[in-house]
């Protein structure tokens, strides 16, 4: 995956992600935050994040982001933020219909 992407999350642009590799569902990849009130308030949730929170409830528990393609304009990944280690940056892509309805029914 050679592209970089600009993450967004509720709606703000929060950083950039770079040298990113996937597996599967998987990404993973180098952050670079863009430093604004929404991009600190967004690694200190990811940082402190429970992921055994999403067994209760994992659509209001998740932490939703969109990758939008810095080389497509119409490309966009729809993500939940797992981790955030560094500047390294641990996203679960969500994939299909229904789920993409479930997590992101504005899109």
């Amino acid at each position: 995956m050679p592209d970089t992407f600009t993450i967004t999350w509720n709606g703000n642009p929060i950083g950039e992600l770079t040298d990113v590799a996937n597996d599967m569902w998987y990404i993973t990849g180098k952050w670079k935050s863009s430093d604004t009130p929404a991009a600190r308030e967004f690694e200190t949730l990811l940082r402190n994040f429970d992921s055994k929170t999403l067994e209760v409830d994992p659509v209001a528990n998740s932490i939703k982001v969109v990758l939008h393609s810095n080389q497509y304009a119409d490309s966009r990944l729809y993500c939940l933020a797992m981790s955030l280690n560094e500047n390294e940056i641990d996203l679960r892509m969500v994939v299909g219909d229904e789920d993409l309805d479930r997590f992101f029914p504005n899109r």
